[in-house]
Order: C-alpha cells, then structure tokens, then sequence
C-alpha cells in the first residue's frame, strides 16, 4: 500500500514519514498537489488546496486532512485535524483505515431495508427508485457496522472508537455530521428517520 504526503513544512514531512513508514511498502512526499500523483491513501498537511480537486482524489481514495482548506471540508475527505496536530490521533486514523480497505476486497453485497449496498464500490443501490448512490468511505463503514449489529443500538462513542479508531480528536467531521448527510442519501425525510434510527440505546438500522 503506497502513501501521499502533501506538505511543504519540514517538521510534517519527517515526523508522517517516520511515524507511518512501518505501515505503507512506499511514501512519496510533495510539496504540492498535482492531480497526476498516485497512491492508496494521501495526507494533506499544512497545505490550501482547491476543494474540487480535493474532493475529486477523496472519490478515489482515503483522504485526511491536517489544518485549514478554503471554504468547507469537502465530502468525500475521510477525516479532518485542526492544528496543531496531534500525531497520535492521525496515526490511529491511518492505521484504523489500512484495516478497512483490507477488508473491503473481502466483504459481499448488503441489503438494507429497500437498498441493495456493493462495498467494493461503495455504491448503494436504491432499487424501489432504481437510483445509484456513491456514500463515503466513513458513511459506508457506519452502515456496515450497523448492519452487522443485526438492529441492536450502538451509542455514540462506541461508534467513534470502532468506526474511527479513535474517540479524542474527532472535530470537523463528527459522528452527528455523518449521520446526517447519510439520512439525506437514504432517508425520504431525514427529520424522521425510518431507516437510520436514533434512540436510548444509541444508533441502530431498521430493516
């Protein structure tokens, strides 16, 4: 598995390089983004860079960002860390990420009330309207979890430890936000949910 690193600080490139070396078979490091670079998994450190072609790499691949992007965190990015950056957090991140796409070549088709869910692709079909839907990496992940749950509730920091691998250093994209733009994908009123349901026992899906 190859890394992308994005960054022109000095003190970034040396310490993602050490910390994540035992982890990929090759890290290539850049000062800047070309939209020809190539990789499994790309951290932007430090580094303004254009949201579309943020958002067109994180359609393609695990994307984390460390500090500011102009305008909003685009879609797609799998996590976001404000400065100054705590390593730890970003490492269990990467880690928790490398065991999923792992996993994804292993994983059958899904079905999830009246969608039909391909992991491999990430794609999820929704076959009363025969519409496609293409969720995130994270989105997907929550889905999984929750199906695998068989209709049990998971609360909230259980899903932040299992889902990102970690609990302490989860600011942009939070679980909530997540949950929200995944009930506008599957849900014909998000405001009241009938798939992806909230309760006392936490998240759960209904079948």
């Amino acid at each position: 598995m190859n890394l992308l690193i994005i960054t022109d600080n000095i003190v970034y490139q040396t310490l993602l390089k050490a910390s994540l070396e035992p982890f990929f078979e090759n890290i290539s490091i850049y000062e800047y983004f070309e939209e020809n670079l190539r990789a499994d998994i790309a951290i932007f450190a430090g580094i303004d860079t254009e949201n579309e072609k943020l958002e067109g790499l994180a359609k393609k691949i695990p994307v984390f960002i460390v500090g500011k992007v102009n305008n909003i965190v685009p879609e797609h990015v799998t996590d976001f860390f404000l400065m100054p950056l705590r390593l730890g957090c970003l490492i269990e991140a990467v880690k928790h990420q490398i065991k999923y796409q792992n996993q994804k070549e292993k994983l059958k088709k899904i079905k999830i009330n009246h969608f039909n869910l391909d992991p491999k692709t990430n794609e999820l079909i929704n076959t009363s309207k025969d519409i496609s839907i293409i969720l995130t990496e994270k989105e997907q992940e929550i889905l999984l979890y929750l199906f695998d749950k068989n209709g049990k509730g998971v609360k909230r920091d259980k899903l932040l430890q299992d889902i990102w691998g970690y609990v302490d250093g989860v600011e942009t994209h939070t679980l909530e936000t997540h949950i929200y733009r995944l009930r506008k994908k599957i849900e014909d009123d998000p405001t009241n949910p009938k798939i992806l349901i909230t309760n006392d026992e936490g998240y759960y899906l209904s079948f």
